[in-house]
């Protein structure tokens, strides 16, 4: 599931592009955009039960206590019309937000990196012997395969056993995908 996790968040950063151009284009509704957009994370994360949820909503909740008022001693200042006030404060918070966002990314792929590496292993070990099976394009049908066929072999059981009982299926897949895909490519080129 960290998988999943880990391209929702890379897909909502994504659209971070086109609200900062709103910023910049000083779009009236950049504010609102900027609330929706943290909105529409928080919804796409929730079901995961990420952590980072609680963070994003407060972010959100300084946003919208800014209608009230509230103005965030790292960006007020004296000079500033209420609206370009709640513009910088948009603009600092989405910059905190994609921050959060990040850092669970990073934290994913920290996680991932001895599972890869064990991966890679398994892979290099179970198909030093044989080719590996080429195919036009790799499915997840393809995937399973591959794995179905380093389960089989005698040299690697407890290698096996160890990714089998750490990782998910999904996560597995997810990984096993990345790395075929990268073999692969290297092997057509």
């Amino acid at each position: 599931m960290r998988s999943i996790a880990k391209e929702k968040i890379i897909h909502q950063l994504l659209k971070l592009t086109t609200l900062t151009d709103q910023y910049m284009q000083l779009d009236a509704q950049y504010p609102q955009k900027a609330l929706l957009w943290l909105l529409e994370t928080e919804k796409q994360l929730e079901p995961l039960r990420l952590t980072v949820v609680s963070k994003l909503s407060a972010l959100r909740g300084i946003l919208l206590a800014s209608d009230d008022g509230y103005q965030d001693p790292n960006i007020a200042g004296g000079s500033r019309n209420k609206r370009k006030a709640k513009r910088a404060l948009t603009a600092y918070i989405i910059s905190q937000a994609e921050q959060v966002l990040r850092d669970e990314v990073d934290f994913v792929d920290h996680q991932f990196a001895e599972l890869i590496d064990k991966l890679s292993q398994l892979l290099a070990i179970c198909f030093a012997k044989q080719e590996l099976p080429s195919t036009p394009i790799i499915t997840m049908a393809y995937v399973d395969n591959i794995w179905n066929i380093m389960e089989q072999n005698n040299e690697t059981k407890s290698m096996f056993r160890y990714i089998q009982a750490r990782v998910g299926e999904t996560d597995r897949r997810y990984l096993l995908q990345s790395l075929l895909d990268n073999m692969l490519s290297h092997n057509t080129a």
